[in-house]
């Protein structure tokens, strides 16, 4: 059985730390849930260290580009 999304999703955020991937988040593919990775480089640049299929769920990339913080002034 599959684990619930959301931890999932709290288990797939150490892909964080590699160069590139700019988010992680719960998503819906062709009416199922599943795991969106948002990247700011090419996804062949990180082949192999994220898995097509996780935890019982699809991982679909997206291109976010790069995510900064903004000053609130």
């Amino acid at each position: 059985m599959k684990q619930d999304i959301l931890r999932v999703i709290d288990e797939a955020s150490d892909w964080l730390d590699i160069d590139g991937v700019e988010g992680v988040a719960p998503g819906r593919e062709e009416g199922k849930d599943c795991i969106v990775v948002g990247y700011s480089r090419p996804p062949s640049e990180f082949a192999g260290q994220i898995p097509t299929i996780f935890q019982g769920y699809p991982v679909v990339f997206e291109d976010w580009g790069a995510i900064s913080a903004q000053n609130s002034e």
